[in-house]
């Protein structure tokens, strides 16, 4: 079995045009935007040679929306969002740059203040900035999580010498801006009667039942119901409330940054408990100048957030409009019809059909109610050196960070009395109606906890940095090692990255720019032996408005042509333990005469793979970025091809069904994909191959 790792690598191929172009009547300076390093520092954008785009954190705060994630959209160029539906405060965007370039989980990776963690747990009024790291060299630096594109997160930091105070309120109304129209009752027996003559079946419904449809006295009609479910169970708005304080400021030696909110939203239910929201975000963040060669940096940050829906949340609900037919069955029965007496706690007696057990206005008024919470801790305590008296342009900093995640569910639930509508004509001809019991009463005044997680993650990065000029030449350098671990309860393996880390970047004369990168990633996720995988990056760049053909060419006040190679590694779809085999309990077996013993049986579970390689990413990008009318165009143009190669699978058409589903995971995957770049975005294509 063996010979069967051996195979092949199978590859992704991504490539694609990514065409910016920023027009206005205002002056835009080359120097405006500034990228963050690793290590604290900045860069100018114009002495980038990396694929790089930026998000001024102001600029989100005018979309009202709970989650950030969905703000995002049409941000930048290359950034993806893909919208969800699962109901208030869960409706997470999948993130996604330059598109979705491997099976599995191809989001881009967050680092908020330099360590991985949820974009959800920020309000825009924490926000300074959003870095979106697209190519190898951009993104290199941030370990083996990367390959997909990384979006770079800095929260406000106070400035010396300007104090602020900014106090903000919102309310609004949130809208759904399409709803499905469905047909009446009576329409609906009717084509569905034309269905059923098409196929040359006979008709369903009798003339006197459409009859009785197109009579029907609405949602309680105990033969002939007739629900248009939108218009009675939701509705078309919902409320949206958000209150927010910021202060910062402070001198040289002590800087501060405060912000508080608080959110609450509303969903669309019309009947029962409707959803509700209501969040408290608070951080501080400070910085302490403790001399002249060290400084300190202290930041505390939290989510306290809590959430509740009745019985059925906003996925069940919206999942039973579009499936409940408009005849399906009465909302409520009368307890005459039924031969009973009313209920004392005056709950109705409800109805359903034979097709489905339960009844939407049991499920949402009456059946119970849910709430959760979710409380979220963050710490960052960092020192940062500055050796710059005794070697010029030599600094450090250390960095370490400590978060708590929690979260807990509990529900109440109780089931009511649901009565099926049966109709059959008895020997007479004569229709008669019986109401068969579908679901029993089942009161309860128990709240459970239905669900609890509690993660806690521990990430700490050193790094060594050096810059001086001599002359024309310049010349800087970044060493640096990153620690990520993630402990979740319940999970398997917790996760353990690490990324040793060295970049070096030298120009001439401000024209010629080159860019080296290597990083020597881990993960615990592979076998000993094969944790770790060296990536390289290299980048170049050529500023042409800076050479002698072009210094006269007014129109032109800045050019630069750039571009960049490198082969990343990439652990985030490798699953847990995939390098050994896996046992489980199979139960007992009977021995003995009269099986009179027991013996325990275990069962394989999964053949390991301790051959499996890395997935690798291989990425090549060329772009020409540039200013032009007295900086009133601005303009950017990128190739880009990416390869994705060695993604971890299993291929069970290569074995006999003898195997079952015993198949042993292999490094064998890979994809080929097309993308083109249009003005302020992307347009993506997907092809898969096999072989």
């Amino acid at each position: 079995m063996k010979k069967r790792y051996n195979q092949p690598a199978r590859f992704l191929l991504l490539t694609g045009i990514l065409l910016t172009t920023i027009a206005g009547a205002q002056e835009v300076k080359n120097d405006a935007t500034i990228y963050s390093r690793p290590d604290g520092g900045t860069t100018p954008e114009k002495e980038m040679v990396t694929a790089t785009g930026k998000i001024d954190g102001a600029s989100l705060n005018s979309y009202p929306e709970i989650l950030l994630s969905n703000s995002l959209q049409g941000k930048a160029a290359g950034l993806i969002v893909r919208m969800t539906n699962n109901g208030l405060g869960n409706n997470e965007a999948g993130i996604f740059i330059r598109g979705q370039a491997t099976n599995g989980g191809a989001q881009a990776m967050v680092i908020i203040d330099g360590i991985e963690r949820p974009f959800n747990d920020l309000l825009s009024e924490e926000i300074e900035s959003i870095e979106i790291l697209k190519d190898a060299p951009a993104k290199i630096l941030y370990g083996p999580n990367a390959a997909n594109g990384v979006l770079v997160v800095k929260t406000k930091r106070g400035v010396a010498g300007k104090k602020t105070l900014k106090i903000g309120m919102e309310m609004g109304l949130m809208q759904a801006t399409r709803v499905p129209e469905y047909l009446n009752a009576y329409d609906y027996v009717n084509l569905y009667n034309e269905a059923r003559a098409n196929d040359g079946l006979p008709a369903l419904y009798m003339p006197y039942q459409v009859e009785g449809y197109r009579n029907s006295t609405g949602v309680n009609d105990v033969l002939y119901p007739n629900i248009d479910y939108y218009d009675y169970f939701v509705k078309d708005q919902s409320n949206y409330k958000k209150a927010t304080i910021e202060a910062g400021g402070g001198h040289k030696a002590l800087r501060y940054s405060l912000v508080a909110g608080y959110l609450n939203g509303g969903g669309f239910e019309k009947i029962g408990e409707s959803s509700s929201l209501d969040r408290l975000n608070l951080r501080g963040n400070l910085d302490i100048e403790v001399t002249d060669y060290l400084s300190v940096v202290a930041d505390i940050a939290g989510r306290m957030e809590s959430r509740s829906w009745g019985a059925i949340n906003s996925n069940g609900i919206y999942t039973a409009l579009s499936t409940n037919y408009p005849n399906e069955y009465p909302l409520t029965i009368p307890a005459d019809d039924l031969g009973l007496t009313a209920n004392e706690n005056g709950v109705p007696y409800f109805g359903t059909s034979l097709r489905r057990a339960s009844n939407l206005l049991a499920d949402m008024q009456y059946r119970g109610s849910s709430e959760e919470r979710y409380i979220t801790s963050q710490t960052n305590i960092g020192l940062d050196f500055n050796f710059n008296k005794r070697i010029k342009g030599l600094t450090a900093s250390a960095f370490m960070t400590f978060d708590n995640y929690t979260y807990v569910r509990q529900e109440l639930r109780e089931a009511f009395d649901t009565y099926a509508v049966r109709t059959y004509l008895d020997a007479t001809g004569t229709e008669q109606v019986d109401y068969p019991l579908v679901i029993k009463l089942n009161p309860n005044d128990n709240i459970i906890a239905a669900d609890d997680a509690t993660r806690r993650t521990l990430g700490w990065r050193a790094n060594v940095s050096y810059k001086n000029s001599f002359g024309d030449h310049n010349f800087s350098a970044i060493a640096g090692y990153r620690y990520y671990k993630n402990e979740m309860k319940g999970a398997a393996q917790d996760i353990i990255d690490c990324n040793y880390n060295l970049r070096m970047n030298y120009d001439y004369a401000k024209k010629y720019l080159i860019e080296l990168s290597l990083a020597y990633m881990g993960s615990n996720k592979f076998a000993k032996g094969k944790q770790y995988f060296l990536s390289p990056a290299v980048g170049a760049g050529w500023i042409l408005s800076n050479e002698d053909f072009l210094s006269d060419v007014e129109e032109i006040d800045f050019l630069k042509f750039k571009t960049s190679y490198g082969v990343l590694g990439y652990s985030g779809n490798t699953g847990y333990l995939l390098h050994n085999s896996r046992w489980g309990d199979g139960g007992t077996i009977a021995l003995n005469e009269g099986n009179t013993s027991n013996a325990k049986v275990v069962n394989l579970v999964r053949f390991g793979n301790p051959d499996l390689r890395w997935e690798k990413s291989q990425e090549f990008n060329v772009g020409l970025e540039g200013s032009f009318l007295n900086n009133r165009l601005k303009a950017e143009v990128n190739y880009f091809n990416q390869m994705r190669k060695d993604i971890i699978g299993t291929e069970t058409s290569a074995y006999g069904d003898y195997i079952g589903s015993l198949c042993p995971p292999i490094s064998a995957g890979f994809r080929i994909r097309g993308s083109t770049g249009m003005y302020r975005g992307e347009k993506s294509r997907a092809i898969w191959n096999t072989v």
